[in-house]
């Protein structure tokens, strides 16, 4: 049985989210319990969601859920929300090499399904932001999407 994986990136306006433009900082993951919940949310910030669906076995899911599970029970410490639980990480965040785009595709590559293939890490010089990694996807032959879906109002 084959599993449909949402993977998506966000291309960011420059509206304010919240969150500084900090070089470093403190690690955060947020675990939405609706999806529509985050694209509304996505929406109300002004940003395109972009929606990359790779369709997975159930035994490649569980390997890429494991690897999340085992951020979140490291955490040091979450705050529950209405729509999210937003988890304060161990590790901190760095814009060059621990982003939401570097965690995602740490979290995928856990599959071992090589969406991303090796050649295009080296794309930006070591920096992986999520414009990076949509380049990235729009590009990768070796192993194209399933399916594409954008959420924009």
């Amino acid at each position: 049985m084959l599993w449909p994986v949402f993977f998506g990136e966000n291309l960011y306006s420059n509206k304010y989210t919240g969150h500084s433009l900090n070089e470093k900082g403190e690690g955060v993951l947020n675990v939405w319990k609706n999806f529509n919940s985050y694209i509304e949310a996505e929406n109300n910030l002004g940003r395109k969601t972009i929606g990359y669906v790779y369709y997975l076995k159930e035994d490649e899911i569980n390997l890429i859920v494991e690897y999340f599970n085992s951020i979140l029970k490291k955490r040091l410490r979450y705050i529950e929300y209405k729509n999210r639980t937003q988890y304060i990480l161990q590790k901190e965040y760095n814009l060059f090499n621990h982003n939401c785009a570097a965690v995602t595709v740490d979290g995928i590559k856990q599959s071992g399904k090589n969406i991303i293939s090796s050649e295009f890490f080296n794309i930006g010089g070591g920096f992986f932001s999520p414009k990076i990694l949509y380049d990235i996807l729009e590009e990768n032959t070796e192993v194209k999407y399933d399916k594409k879906n954008i959420y924009k109002k």
